[in-house]
């Protein structure tokens, strides 16, 4: 509780960061002059091949390759599971039938 209060403090006491500031976690390579912070703009880089559009089709790209991965594994995965619910109910219903012949026979 001493911590809490403690941290609450200290939290009070930060100073407001000033409009425009970037934030400290952004990484160096996309810090941009404080121009070029206006919306839409951070990304865009009239020489290279990742403008703004070039940055969400490579992390759109990433994604559906990381997506296609999982699936591909779970796959077989799925298949044994459902083979095996399969198995188990085919099981229960069959093995009355047989305890049943067994009776009848013996």
């Amino acid at each position: 509780s001493e911590g809490a209060a403690q941290s609450a403090r200290s939290l009070r006491d930060r100073p407001l960061p000033q409009p425009g500031a970037r934030p400290s976690w952004l990484p160096p390579q996309l810090q941009a002059p404080q121009s070029q912070w206006a919306a839409g703009t951070v990304f865009q880089d009239e020489g290279d091949e990742f403008g703004a559009q070039g940055v969400a089709d490579a992390a759109d790209e990433d994604l559906e390759v990381a997506v296609k991965r999982v699936s591909v594994m779970l796959e077989p995965l799925a298949i044994v599971v459902l083979g095996s619910v399969i198995g188990v109910v085919a099981i229960a219903l069959l093995l009355p039938v047989f305890k049943m012949s067994t009776i009848a026979a013996g």
